[in-house]
C-alpha cells in the first residue's frame, strides 16, 4: 500500500500489535499474532531490526562514524543528541535522546531544515525554532559527513535516470523528478 513497496497495514496496524493483544488500552477480541502459526516441524520467528534505516544508511554511504558507532555498540541517538546539544555523551538526557531520533530520521531522509521543523513537531511533538533546526542539520552532517555526499550522489542519479533503485534492485520510477514544482 505504499509507494516504496514496503509492507503496510492499517485498522489495525498488524505490524504493531503487541503479543498480548493490548494497544493503547484496547483489548482485541482475537490476538492477531496468535493466529499465525508455523507448520509442524517449523518455527515462526518475529524479529525487529533496531534502527535498520540508520544501519543501512551507514552501509550505503560508507559512513565511518556511523559504522564505528554500531561496531562499538554505541547508542546512535545518544551520539547525535550529544552533537546537537553540544554536551558529553554521558550527559545526554532522555528528552534530548528522543529529540535526536527526529534529527536522525529527518535528515537521513533528506529533509531540509524547514521541513524538519514540521516533521519534528508532527512526529515527535517537538517545537523547534528556525535556528535550532539549522543547527541540528549542521551538527548531523558534521557528525555523519558521508551522508551528505551520498545524498548528493542520489540526487544526481535520479535526475539523470528518472528512477531510484534499492539495494536488491527494486526500481521506483520518478518521471516528474525534474518538475519545477518542488
Amino acid at each position: 500500500g505504499v509507494a516504496t513497496g514496503s509492507i503496510s497495514s492499517s485498522n489495525p496496524n498488524l505490524q504493531n500489535i503487541p503479543i498480548d493483544g493490548l494497544e493503547f488500552g484496547k483489548q482485541y477480541d482475537v490476538n492477531i499474532r496468535a493466529s499465525f502459526q508455523s507448520d509442524k516441524g517449523w518455527t515462526f520467528v518475529s524479529a525487529d531490526y533496531s534502527q535498520i534505516e540508520l544501519r543501512i544508511a551507514a552501509y550505503v554511504s560508507n559512513s565511518f562514524s556511523m559504522k564505528r558507532c554500531y561496531k562499538l555498540g554505541e547508542d546512535i541517538h545518544a551520539k547525535t543528541a550529544s552533537a546537537v546539544a553540544k554536551c558529553r555523551l554521558e550527559d545526554v538526557t532522555p528528552k534530548q535522546r528522543s529529540a535526536a531520533k527526529a534529527v536522525n530520521f529527518g535528515f537521513l531522509y533528506g529533509m531540509w531544515w524547514k521541513s524538519f521543523k514540521e516533521y519534528a513537531f508532527d512526529s515527535y511533538g517537538l517545537i523547534v525554532t528556525d535556528e535550532e533546526a539549522q543547527e541540528a542539520r549542521k551538527a548531523f552532517f558534521e557528525l555523519y559527513p558521508e551522508l551528505e555526499g551520498w545524498h548528493e550522489n542520489q540526487k544526481q542519479y535520479v535526475r539523470k535516470h528518472q528512477y531510484v533503485k534499492t539495494l536488491l534492485g527494486r526500481i521506483r520510477h520518478l518521471p516528474n523528478i525534474s518538475s519545477p514544482d518542488k
